[in-house]
Order: structure tokens, then sequence, then C-alpha cells
């Protein structure tokens, strides 16, 4: 029926498209949000200057 050339285009479009939709999904959920550790979590200040280059 199918030839392989194409089962396997076809697979690796789908694992794309899933990968993808779980990188997305990830982005969105609380995980992918980091505290910042450059900043006091009272006065969202910056805790110190940054170094001059």
């Amino acid at each position: 029926m199918f030839e392989t050339g194409a089962v396997v285009i076809v697979a690796v479009f789908v694992i794309a498209v899933l990968a993808l939709v779980g990188y997305v999904l990830f982005k969105l959920s609380p995980f992918a949000h980091h505290t910042d550790v450059l900043r006091d979590p009272l006065t969202r200040k910056r805790r110190f200057d940054p170094p001059r280059l």
C-alpha cells in the first residue's frame, strides 16, 4: 500500500507536531517560569549593579 518513504515522512511530521505541542504546553505551564534571582523579591529592585565591561 504505502511506500516506506511515505510512512517515514508522515511519522517524522507527526512526531514534530507532537513535540511542538508539548513544548508549547510546557511554556504555558507554571513549570517553565522561574523566579528572578537577580531581583529582591520584596522590593523588585536589582540586588546589585551589573558589571562594567
